[in-house]
């Protein structure tokens, strides 16, 4: 369980900016569609 004294806040970065992370989560989403038999591409994953 989580004690308020320990912590006052949790920082989420999800739009990269704080850290450039699309490839890392690019990475990430391959390794989980992969155990399923899918493949995504760089086409399929980012929008531009």
């Amino acid at each position: 369980m989580f004690s308020s004294q320990l912590y006052q806040g949790i920082l989420f970065d999800f739009d990269g900016v704080l850290s450039q992370s699309m490839g890392d989560n690019f990475k990430a989403w391959q390794a989980a569609t992969a155990e399923y038999g899918l493949t995504i591409t760089g086409e399929d994953y980012f929008p531009l």
